[in-house]
Protein backbone atom coordinates (compact mmCIF):
# COMPACT_ATOMS: atom_id res chain seq x y z
CA UNK A 1 0.00 0.00 0.00
CA UNK A 2 2.77 2.30 1.09
CA UNK A 3 4.09 2.03 -2.91
CA UNK A 4 0.29 3.40 -4.50
CA UNK A 5 0.32 5.63 -1.95
CA UNK A 6 3.86 6.87 -2.89
CA UNK A 7 5.01 7.00 0.33
CA UNK A 8 8.32 8.13 1.19
CA UNK A 9 11.15 6.45 3.31
CA UNK A 10 10.05 7.97 6.18
CA UNK A 11 6.35 7.53 5.95
CA UNK A 12 6.38 3.87 5.12
CA UNK A 13 8.58 3.96 8.84
CA UNK A 14 5.66 5.95 10.18
CA UNK A 15 3.07 3.45 8.85
CA UNK A 16 4.78 0.15 9.93
CA UNK A 17 5.35 1.42 13.27
CA UNK A 18 1.73 2.55 13.50
CA UNK A 19 0.17 -0.72 11.95
CA UNK A 20 2.98 -2.65 14.18
CA UNK A 21 1.60 -1.56 17.53
CA UNK A 22 -1.66 -2.66 16.63
CA UNK A 23 -0.45 -6.47 15.41
CA UNK A 24 -1.55 -9.50 17.75
CA UNK A 25 -2.86 -12.62 16.19
CA UNK A 26 -3.61 -14.72 19.23
CA UNK A 27 -4.63 -18.44 19.30
CA UNK A 28 -6.47 -18.54 21.96
CA UNK A 29 -9.89 -18.55 20.44
CA UNK A 30 -8.83 -22.00 19.52
CA UNK A 31 -9.88 -22.98 23.05
CA UNK A 32 -13.60 -21.71 22.80
CA UNK A 33 -14.43 -22.09 19.42
CA UNK A 34 -14.23 -18.17 18.78
CA UNK A 35 -14.46 -16.69 15.57
CA UNK A 36 -11.90 -14.34 16.18
CA UNK A 37 -9.62 -15.93 13.71
CA UNK A 38 -11.27 -14.62 11.18
CA UNK A 39 -10.33 -10.77 12.36
CA UNK A 40 -6.51 -11.24 12.38
CA UNK A 41 -6.07 -10.73 8.48
CA UNK A 42 -8.75 -8.53 8.18
CA UNK A 43 -7.56 -6.21 10.83
CA UNK A 44 -3.97 -6.66 9.94
CA UNK A 45 -5.01 -5.14 6.65
CA UNK A 46 -7.26 -2.40 7.50
CA UNK A 47 -4.22 -1.45 10.40
CA UNK A 48 -2.03 -1.47 7.33
CA UNK A 49 -4.10 0.51 4.94
CA UNK A 50 -5.00 3.05 7.51
CA UNK A 51 -1.74 3.28 9.15
CA UNK A 52 -0.11 3.79 5.04
CA UNK A 53 -2.90 6.87 4.65
CA UNK A 54 -2.28 8.53 8.02
CA UNK A 55 1.67 8.77 6.99
CA UNK A 56 1.16 9.78 4.17
CA UNK A 57 -1.13 12.89 6.09
CA UNK A 58 1.83 13.08 8.13
CA UNK A 59 0.80 10.96 11.12
CA UNK A 60 3.66 9.62 13.27
CA UNK A 61 4.62 5.65 13.98
CA UNK A 62 6.98 4.15 15.99
CA UNK A 63 10.34 4.32 15.08
CA UNK A 64 11.89 0.86 15.35
CA UNK A 65 8.74 -0.81 15.64
CA UNK A 66 10.21 -4.11 14.80
CA UNK A 67 13.59 -4.30 16.55
CA UNK A 68 13.04 -0.87 19.17
CA UNK A 69 13.66 -2.51 23.04
CA UNK A 70 9.44 -2.25 23.19
CA UNK A 71 8.97 -3.10 19.40
CA UNK A 72 7.81 -6.63 17.84
CA UNK A 73 10.47 -8.96 18.34
CA UNK A 74 10.89 -7.69 21.86
CA UNK A 75 7.17 -8.22 22.59
CA UNK A 76 6.98 -11.28 20.29
CA UNK A 77 10.47 -13.22 20.71
CA UNK A 78 12.82 -14.14 23.77
CA UNK A 79 15.62 -15.09 21.19
CA UNK A 80 14.38 -12.42 17.76
CA UNK A 81 17.60 -11.83 15.26
CA UNK A 82 16.66 -8.31 13.81
CA UNK A 83 19.56 -8.95 10.84
CA UNK A 84 17.19 -11.83 9.89
CA UNK A 85 14.28 -9.02 8.54
CA UNK A 86 16.73 -8.16 5.88
CA UNK A 87 18.44 -10.94 4.47
CA UNK A 88 18.94 -11.37 1.49
CA UNK A 89 16.41 -8.11 0.84
CA UNK A 90 16.28 -7.45 -3.27
CA UNK A 91 18.44 -10.82 -3.93
CA UNK A 92 16.06 -13.41 -2.47
CA UNK A 93 12.38 -13.79 -2.90
CA UNK A 94 10.28 -15.66 -0.35
CA UNK A 95 7.54 -16.19 -2.91
CA UNK A 96 8.35 -19.36 -3.59
CA UNK A 97 8.98 -20.33 0.22
CA UNK A 98 5.69 -19.62 1.00
CA UNK A 99 3.13 -21.76 1.40
CA UNK A 100 -0.42 -21.81 0.12
CA UNK A 101 -3.83 -23.05 1.39
CA UNK A 102 -5.60 -25.08 -1.21
CA UNK A 103 -7.98 -26.79 1.50
CA UNK A 104 -10.67 -24.46 3.67
CA UNK A 105 -8.42 -25.76 6.82
CA UNK A 106 -5.66 -24.47 9.19
CA UNK A 107 -2.71 -25.26 7.00
CA UNK A 108 -1.23 -27.96 9.43
CA UNK A 109 -3.93 -30.14 8.25
CA UNK A 110 -2.97 -30.08 4.61
CA UNK A 111 -0.60 -32.84 4.25
CA UNK A 112 -2.43 -35.70 5.89
CA UNK A 113 -5.43 -34.45 3.29
CA UNK A 114 -3.38 -34.41 0.62
CA UNK A 115 -1.59 -37.60 1.44
CA UNK A 116 -5.46 -39.22 2.81
CA UNK A 117 -6.71 -38.47 -0.81
CA UNK A 118 -3.90 -39.11 -2.77
CA UNK A 119 -4.13 -42.95 -1.22
CA UNK A 120 -7.61 -43.04 -1.90
CA UNK A 121 -7.44 -42.02 -5.14
CA UNK A 122 -4.22 -44.44 -6.26
CA UNK A 123 -6.20 -47.40 -4.19
CA UNK A 124 -9.67 -46.77 -5.03
CA UNK A 125 -11.09 -46.24 -2.04
CA UNK A 126 -14.71 -44.77 -0.82
CA UNK A 127 -15.06 -43.27 2.20
CA UNK A 128 -16.88 -46.56 3.37
CA UNK A 129 -13.62 -49.03 2.52
CA UNK A 130 -12.14 -47.39 5.61
CA UNK A 131 -11.94 -47.82 9.11
CA UNK A 132 -9.91 -45.69 10.65
CA UNK A 133 -7.11 -42.76 9.84
CA UNK A 134 -3.29 -42.68 11.47
CA UNK A 135 -1.11 -39.75 10.54
CA UNK A 136 1.71 -38.57 12.23
CA UNK A 137 2.43 -34.51 12.26
CA UNK A 138 5.13 -32.77 14.05
CA UNK A 139 4.90 -30.82 16.96
CA UNK A 140 3.61 -27.22 15.51
CA UNK A 141 0.91 -28.96 14.20
CA UNK A 142 0.16 -30.71 17.38
CA UNK A 143 0.60 -27.33 19.46
CA UNK A 144 -2.15 -25.93 16.85
CA UNK A 145 -4.87 -28.75 16.18
CA UNK A 146 -4.33 -30.46 19.95
CA UNK A 147 -6.59 -28.40 21.63
CA UNK A 148 -9.71 -28.89 19.46
CA UNK A 149 -10.79 -32.22 20.35
CA UNK A 150 -14.37 -31.76 20.10
CA UNK A 151 -14.82 -28.92 17.37
CA UNK A 152 -18.82 -27.48 17.80
CA UNK A 153 -18.44 -24.61 15.25
CA UNK A 154 -17.44 -24.65 11.86
CA UNK A 155 -14.58 -22.57 11.87
CA UNK A 156 -13.00 -24.48 14.82
CA UNK A 157 -13.70 -27.60 12.69
CA UNK A 158 -10.99 -26.36 10.53
CA UNK A 159 -8.56 -26.51 13.17
CA UNK A 160 -9.64 -30.65 14.21
CA UNK A 161 -7.76 -33.09 11.94
CA UNK A 162 -10.43 -35.44 12.55
CA UNK A 163 -13.14 -33.06 10.75
CA UNK A 164 -10.83 -32.58 8.13
CA UNK A 165 -9.89 -35.96 7.01
CA UNK A 166 -13.49 -37.05 7.57
CA UNK A 167 -13.03 -39.35 10.41
CA UNK A 168 -13.92 -37.71 13.68
CA UNK A 169 -13.36 -39.12 15.98
CA UNK A 170 -11.58 -42.19 14.77
CA UNK A 171 -8.38 -40.64 13.63
CA UNK A 172 -5.10 -40.99 15.45
CA UNK A 173 -2.77 -38.05 15.31
CA UNK A 174 0.45 -37.80 16.77
CA UNK A 175 4.86 -37.49 16.12
CA UNK A 176 5.82 -39.72 14.15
Amino acid sequence: MGHLLGLTPAQMQHALGSAGTQAAGLWEFLRTAADSKQLHTAHAAAAGLMAAYLAKDGFTGAQDIFTGPQGLAAGMSTDANPAKLTEGLGTRWATAETSFKWHASCRHTHPAADALLQVMQQNNLQPADIAQVTCHVHQGAIDVLGPVVNPSTVHQSKFSMGTVLGWRPLWVCGPP
